[in-house]
């Protein structure tokens, strides 16, 4: 196992240093290394402390589901939801990666709609077991999204509560500050804290924060805000 990891390590490093470094380059790293966000996870010693939460629900059923798209580590989803489930109490779930017969980018872009990615899981989830009336459902994926207005250049995540869908995009959170690659330990902490951020948007419905130390904290419109921005839910039961 390890020694798959370190070669599979080594190949990023020499992606790291030979390719360009531009807004594509996480995108670049997950499609030619779908074990790279296991492998940060794995090797970076990285954990995340308790938070504090609302209690998970009473009911029987799956409290969230994670669904990674086609291009997004099934084995890392897994991890993060076995993380988050310790973490928070609730029932956390992967599921196995979600097609994506017909989705492209913007015309002319390397971008993807959110709002298509949202509508093409709905079906999906429909089907799911153990699916309550209030399961959340947040969709992973690596691709770079946008909303359909395009008003802003790009979005880290984006959710629909009567859906009770979110979408996360790692693909911008594998960047440092700077416009290079970001350590390990800084990727898994944003991940995180986007997958929790947007189980406060779906599954509790928290409204949106003042407080840069809080988790549901708006507006973000930058990685150092994502940075900055606390990973806890404050004043919240």
């Amino acid at each position: 196992m390890m020694a798959g990891l370190s070669a599979c390590l080594a190949g990023v490093k020499v992606a790291l240093s030979n390719a360009a470094m531009n807004s594509c380059r996480a995108n670049y790293l997950l499609r030619i290394f779908p074990g790279f966000l296991l492998l940060t996870l794995l090797l970076s010693g990285c954990h995340t402390p308790p938070a504090a939460t609302a209690s998970r629900s009473s009911a029987p059923g799956i409290d969230v589901y994670l669904i990674p798209l086609d291009d997004f580590s099934f084995e890392y989803t897994d991890f993060l939801a076995r993380s988050l489930s310790k973490e928070t109490g609730l029932r956390i779930k992967p599921c196995l990666q979600m097609g994506a017969t017909g989705l492209v980018p913007f015309p002319g872009t390397s971008q993807y709609s959110a709002a298509a990615i949202m509508n093409m899981a709905a079906p999906v989830t429909a089907n799911l077991p153990y699916r309550r009336a209030d399961t959340a459902y947040i969709v992973l994926t690596s691709r770079d999204i946008n909303m359909d207005s395009r008003a802003l250049h790009f979005v880290f995540t984006i959710h629909n509560s009567g859906m009770r869908i979110a979408v996360v995009s790692a693909a911008r959170l594998f960047l440092s500050q700077a416009g290079g690659v970001a350590d390990r330990e800084t990727v898994n902490r944003r991940i995180i804290k986007m997958v929790k951020r947007s189980i406060g948007d779906v599954y509790y419905g928290y409204q949106r924060a003042t407080d840069i130390h809080d988790l549901m904290y708006s507006p973000i419109m930058s990685l150092e805000d994502v940075d900055k921005m606390g990973n806890v839910f404050l004043n919240r039961k």
